[in-house]
């Protein structure tokens, strides 16, 4: 009975991984549109002689790369917790990396005075998180030592 459950409770996991895996996906692809878009956007604003609305292109278009380098790490860390049975807390913490570099750009574009308090803010909180990145490889010893965690089978 016990093992049945186990069994279950596995294929219930997987799927869910699975589902937010196609989750992921689809915003990749849609991002990846949507970048086309703007790489259009941005040569018909050049060729127009608009260099201001070009500058706030391009700032979208590498926040849109930064959106979908954070679905591929995403990705990376759910195919590595379905094949190895664990999650990586330092995959987690490079998200969250990557999470506050985006929200820097994305600050950067929608004001048109950036505030100095909320880039220090985030500054702060960069390094917060650099710190807890460190601190989970000084104590894991990086993604290779995992050999206490429930393995899958």
């Amino acid at each position: 009975m016990s093992a049945s459950l186990g069994r279950t409770s596995r294929l219930l996991l997987l799927a869910v991984e699975l589902l937010i895996a196609l989750a992921i996906i689809v915003v990749m692809v849609l991002s990846l549109w949507n970048l086309l878009v703007e790489v259009e956007a941005a040569s018909a604003q050049l060729s127009s002689g608009n260099a201001a609305a070009a500058h706030v292109t391009i700032l979208s278009m590498v926040d849109l790369v930064i959106i979908m380098l954070l679905a591929a790490d995403l990705m990376r860390t759910i195919v590595i917790s379905v094949r190895e049975g664990y999650i990586s807390i330092r995959s987690i913490v490079e998200v969250a990396m990557i999470v506050i570099v985006r929200e820097m750009v994305a600050s950067s574009i929608t004001q048109q005075q950036i505030n100095p308090v909320t880039i220090m803010e985030l500054a702060l909180a960069f390094l917060a998180v650099a710190a807890a990145y460190v601190i989970t490889g000084m104590f894991r010893g990086g993604e290779e030592a995992h050999q206490g965690c429930p393995q899958a089978p």
